[in-house]
């Protein structure tokens, strides 16, 4: 997930060009993806996107799901968090707004983290404006469809305005529990 910086000149752009490099990283890289990789990635798209004038900074988080574990990096705000049995873990410490892709000043958080239930990744327009245990219900038991147009909805209002980009991307492990209603 890429979210472009607000209020600097380039953030959309650099959004869109840390989402494309992470595209072509995975379609080239012969490694693991493990953390490492992932910060290596992050660390090298922070250089890249500072040396292109036109792009400003992005909030970016990387991961590789596998069947036990959730491994990545990520720069920026970018939010992460397990869901399962109603229980909300975070997978990442804390807001790091000032170290985005394109700063040069980005450290990447690495990952490495076992998981269950729900996987749950959001930019800050939506984890600012809402809290993941007051989402629960949606995440645990709506079809994923549903339960992201849900919780897109909780920030966005009815009238479909919000102050800031919200994006929200669920994954639910192999064998949790399915909800009703719906199909994965």
């Amino acid at each position: 997930v890429a979210d472009g910086a607000g209020g600097i000149p380039g953030g959309a752009r650099a959004a869109e060009r840390a989402v494309g490099r992470a595209r072509s990283f995975t379609e080239s890289f012969a490694g693991p993806f493990d953390a490492p990789a992932w910060s290596g990635f992050l660390g090298d798209l922070d250089l890249s996107l500072a040396d292109d004038p036109p792009c400003g900074e992005a909030a970016v988080l990387t991961l590789s799901v596998t069947p036990t574990k959730v491994i990545g990096a990520r720069v920026g705000d970018v939010g992460a968090w397990c869901v399962s049995n109603g229980r909300v873990t975070s997978l990442v410490y804390g807001s790091r707004g000032g170290d985005r892709a394109g700063s040069r000043l980005a450290v990447p958080e690495v990952i490495d983290e076992p998981w269950a239930g729900t996987l749950v990744v959001a930019t800050d327009g939506w984890w600012r404006a809402t809290d993941v245990s007051q989402a629960l219900a949606e995440i645990e038991t709506l079809a994923l469809e549903a339960a992201c147009e849900r919780l897109v909805a909780r920030v966005t209002g009815l009238t479909g305005e919000r102050g800031d980009d919200v994006t929200v991307v669920l994954v639910r492990r192999a064998g949790s529990a399915r909800p009703s209603g719906g199909t994965e």
